[in-house]
């Protein structure tokens, strides 16, 4: 009876231990020791945590625990394979091809396994748990089968109890491999037949991103599916019937269509060498209808470069208006014509338009060209230079919904702005807010300045575990930076953030003085002492905030004399780093590359010449900082980032924004707020934060719809954005955890980032992306793409009004150098054919100007990665809209709600209590004395913007909000009081709300 029982707590104890290195997203189940779940209701229940199995593990009630397979657990299908001929069946469905690397286990039964995979989230409503018999009974006389495990069901994880074979165990653990995606034959299998076919054009409605596509040809034509399938094919790479997967996709997508597409099924696979006769047949009857449709197959084709072609399969249609004269001959190119029909009545514009009709090939076109210009009397040179005009016209003429659809998106991105509630603490995001409109730059400048700053304060050790089964950790360091022309606001918006920041380190040099003073005494009677054997008192180390330095020699100094605390790295103008050596042509910097390097936290050594040399070990300073765009341009060169450096800080491109008078201004400081959460900031305690279960989903969903982004992203410079973001991603989760964490006196973060934190930072990593879309136009811009060059002219036009030649030359060195006045009026006059705004006059007299405004979110997505993950919320009038569809796929909270003086109105909107200017009178302020430590920099209502009125002195404000600038005791006292003040020994913490600027803290 003792054996048994030191057996049991054994096997407790290695449940518990492997418990813990499981991935917190598995939602995992208690069951028996004959593998049975035993909860009541188990497979609809929320998710248990680890610490109430570990209760129930304590209790003995449970022997073991199972995955609850499918959606709840982000998307696992458990491939439950008992006995020797399951395996032959998943052979056979495969086509030959075995079982990708993945998670498995074992009840160490022959033949018994069970494999976990991945389902991408666009079939998870498509698809249900699915049986395959094999035909065969096992030694136990129970059928053999192959199972595809998905909602309600769940699988006993090792190294749970097993009713025959003691326990289970792994044969790839989660520490051993990631779970790999699901085989599209296993997808194919377990999707749920429809009845009912859905129309594909113009878009699917489905769960599943596609393209969209006019359902007309050019002609005004409509298409058939006939039609649409053959043009799709024909745009496949023909590598992709050499992928299982993607054989399989087309099959079922043209299978969904009906038995007559099993022909072109067929004839499209024949170009692989795997092709076998009858195979697409064979595999023909075993497909259902499904969700895989036509909409599948337009998306593989768009992604591999489809454009409409089916009005002129064999090319591209030029058209003129008297083309049609001519458009039925086949052209032999002896003289320019076809010998049919005479094209003398026909311009030389037209001729040329028939010849690059006949889309022959380079020689029988040029030849056209040397046979029209003998017969006209014009040289072939200046033919060939009409034809290319002609294509360009074309070129222009084909992409211009596409262009339109990028310009209006790149609009919608500059536009847009961030709220900073959405991120931050009310007491801080509204004094911010307001700051920010009265200084006349943005919330996101200043969001984008306190990133880095947060990752300086933070100790060396704190980061934030992403994936515990690749050692993949978000440390706090992070290079962010704001790009906008000179005057524009960006340094106001940094000086907001930093300030605090330089008062923290004088407070510190104050502190490093009267330690250097000890030092000296204790080092002069260590001196006279004559027992030298005491080792000599240790010299103070300053304390580093922040420098200015753009040197690795003064970085790796600063490190090494505190290498338990980060610093920042604060360069007004940015081009200083990368300029460190001289060296910054194309992007590229000794010294500032060096500097660069320790952005994900690993160290550097400096060696000198004269034998001093400096070692850091981990690297924990953060970088910020502004430049010009054109600066920016000329410094990315080709924009490819081959190192990855430009990737490696998150950018703010800050519009120019309007910054009247501020006459409804308070003047007061928000750096005693932030100095104080700065304070508290730099005192946590180093620790190890972990993603909530909920939080670890999200992310799992974004780290791999940026995967996908990256995959599909052609230029070099993205892919690394899309890359390096999937960490950026918890840095930042890491600093507005901790920094909200800390607003409140006496609160520190708690040890798990929740699901609230995480959706507002994967809607802040996408925004960050389109910020770096903005910058890479600039760059087709300078290269003269169009959908670029008109994006400058109608932001230009939305601040100036209308438009001529010489306004937008004068944009930049570079738009005057590229562009004449000639070309830019062809803009204008593109511009307007395209649904932007309207031209008058003409001549060198042409003007232009916008007069269209489209305030939806931008698409920062435009691939349609992103398009159905929306979140709904509810605006004024109660009514439900979408918001911010395909920016983020979740909707955002708040971080504190109902907090202080917000209360909910009926819409269910949170709405400021406010005491307007209107509602009090005879009402002033006075200034406050005797002010704390942390509020000696807050804000003090000012004695100016007041009038005299019956002898006393009034506030003059349209939109004075007492309620969040001042204490309640201000507004309680205000309405039957002419003059307001609070003592210092009457303000305390407990009295005052937390969106309160004046109070202590």
């Amino acid at each position: 009876m003792v054996a048994e029982l030191k057996k049991t707590t054994e096997h407790q104890q290695s449940l518990i231990e492997e418990l813990d290195k499981l991935p917190t997203d598995w939602i995992l189940t208690p069951v028996d020791g004959n593998k049975r779940p035993y909860r009541v209701g188990w497979q609809t229940e929320p998710p248990l945590s680890f610490d109430q199995l570990k209760a129930e593990i304590k209790s003995d009630n449970a022997k073991g625990y199972g995955l609850r397979t499918g959606i709840i657990s982000g998307g696992i299908v458990a491939i439950d394979a008992d006995g020797h001929s399951a395996h032959e069946k998943i052979l056979e469905l495969s086509g030959g091809e075995r079982l990708p690397d993945t998670v498995a286990f074992t009840s160490n039964r022959p033949g018994r396994c069970q494999y976990l995979f991945y389902i991408p989230q666009e079939y998870w409503e498509d698809i249900k748990t699915k049986k395959i018999s094999t035909g065969v009974t096992g030694d136990d006389g129970k059928s053999e089968q192959l199972e595809l495990r998905w909602n309600g069901l769940q699988s006993v994880l090792p190294p749970s109890a097993h009713p025959t074979m003691k326990f289970y165990r792994w044969r790839k653990s989660p520490q051993e491999v990631a779970i790999a995606p699901a085989p599209m034959w296993v997808i194919e299998q377990m999707l749920i037949e429809k009845p009912q076919q859905e129309s594909h054009l113009p878009l699917l409605e489905s769960k599943r991103p596609v393209t969209s596509y006019t359902s007309k040809s050019r002609s005004g034509k409509e298409w058939t599916d006939e039609e649409w399938v053959s043009s799709y094919l024909d745009a496949l790479n023909p590598s992709r019937a050499d992928i299982y997967d993607d054989w399989i996709a087309v099959g079922m997508a043209c299978h969904y269509l009906g038995d007559p597409f099993l022909s072109k099924w067929e004839n499209w696979s024949r170009q692989s060498s795997k092709y076998k006769p009858g195979e697409c047949q064979k595999k023909w009857k075993s497909f259902k209808r499904s969700g895989v449709s036509i909409g599948t197959l337009g998306h593989m084709a768009k992604q591999d470069g489809w454009q409409s072609s089916f009005e002129k399969p064999s090319g591209r249609a030029y058209s003129s208006s008297n083309l049609n004269q001519v458009s039925s001959g086949s052209g032999s190119g002896g003289d320019g014509g076809d010998g049919k029909q005479s094209l003398v009545a026909l311009s030389l514009r037209d001729r040329v338009l028939e010849i690059l009709n006949r889309n022959q090939d380079r020689s029988r076109r040029d030849e056209a060209f040397i046979n029209l210009a003998q017969t006209t009397g014009v040289t072939t040179r200046e033919i060939k230079e009409l034809a290319s005009s002609l294509e360009s016209e074309v070129d222009v003429e084909e992409s211009r919904t596409d262009r339109k659809a990028e310009i209006e998106n790149l609009l919608k991105i500059g536009k847009y702005q961030l709220q900073l509630q959405d991120y931050l603490h009310p007491s801080v995001a509204q004094p911010l807010e307001r700051v920010a409109g009265w200084m006349g730059t943005t919330p996101a400048a200043m969001l984008t300045t306190l990133y880095p700053v947060i990752g300086s304060l933070l100790q060396v050790g704190t980061r934030l575990e992403l994936i515990k089964a690749t050692d993949f950790y978000a440390v706090p360091v992070l290079y962010a930076g704001l790009v906008c022309e000179s005057g524009g606001g960006k340094s106001p918006a940094q000086k907001t953030i930093i300030n605090p920041l330089f008062k923290l380190q004088d407070e510190a040099e104050i502190e490093y003085k009267e330690r250097q003073d000890e030092y000296q005494q204790e080092l002069a009677e260590w001196k006279k002492s004559k027992n030298n054997d005491e080792p000599a008192p240790e010299q103070p180390v300053p304390r580093e905030y922040y420098t200015t330095d753009a040197t690795s020699e003064a970085i790796a100094l600063i490190q090494s004399q505190q290498p338990n605390h980060g610093f920042l790295g604060w360069f007004d103008e940015l081009p200083a780093l990368f300029k460190s050596q001289g060296q910054y042509k194309n992007g590229r910097g000794a010294d500032g590359e060096k500097i660069l390097s320790g952005r994900d936290g690993t160290g550097f050594k400096v060696n000198r010449a004269s034998g001093k040399r400096l070692v850091v070990s981990q690297s924990a300073y953060s970088i910020t900082g502004s430049l010009q765009p054109l600066i920016l341009r000329q410094m990315m060169g080709d924009f490819t980032d081959a190192n990855g450096q430009w990737a490696r800080f998150l950018w703010t491109v800050m519009q120019v924004q309007p910054a009247p008078y501020p006459d409804d201004a308070i003047p007061f400081d928000v750096s005693g707020l932030l100095k104080g959460i700065y304070r508290r900031i730099s005192k946590l305690t180093p620790q190890t934060y972990k993603l909530s279960p909920k939080a670890q989903r999200l992310y799992r969903n974004w780290y791999n719809e940026l995967d996908q982004l990256k995959m599909s992203e052609s230029r070099q410079g993205l892919r690394a954005v899309y890359s390096k973001m999937k960490g950026d991603t918890g840095v930042l989760a890491l600093l507005l955890h901790c920094f909200n964490g800390c607003v409140n006196e006496g609160s520190i973060p708690e040890l798990e980032v929740s699901e609230q934190t995480m959706m507002a930072v994967i809607k802040l990593a996408k925004y960050h992306i389109g910020q770096v879309k903005l910058i890479h136009s600039e760059g087709d811009a300078a290269n003269g793409e169009m959908a670029a060059i008109h994006t400058k002219i109608i932001q230009l036009s939305e601040r100036k009004g209308w438009l001529n030649a010489a306004d937008v030359r004068d944009i930049d060195r570079q738009t005057k150098k590229q562009f004449s006045a000639n070309d830019i009026r062809r803009h204008f006059r593109e511009l307007e054919t395209s649904g932007f705004g309207q031209t008058k006059g003409d001549g060198t007299r042409l003007m232009w100007s916008i007069n269209k405004e489209d305030d939806s979110p931008p698409d920062f997505f435009p691939s349609g990665l992103s398009q159905n993950n929306c979140c709904q919320t509810q605006d004024n009038s109660g009514q439900e809209t979408k918001k911010l569809e395909t920016i983020t796929s979740y909707c955002v909270q708040h971080f504190v709600e109902n907090n202080g003086s917000q209360t909910q109105d009926n819409s269910g909107q949170t709405q400021d209590t406010q005491l307007e200017a209107e509602d009090i009178t005879n009402t002033s302020v006075q200034p406050l004395e005797d002010k704390t430590q942390d509020t000696q920099d807050t804000f003090e209502p000012a004695n100016t913007q007041m009038e005299e009125s019956g002898g006393e002195k009034q506030i003059k404000s349209d939109v004075l909000n007492f309620s969040v600038l001042s204490c309640p005791e201000f507004v309680s006292e205000s309405c039957n009081s002419t003059t307001v003040g609070i003592s210092a020994q009457d303000k305390t913490q407990d009295t005052c709300p937390e969106t309160v600027l004046s109070c202590p803290e």
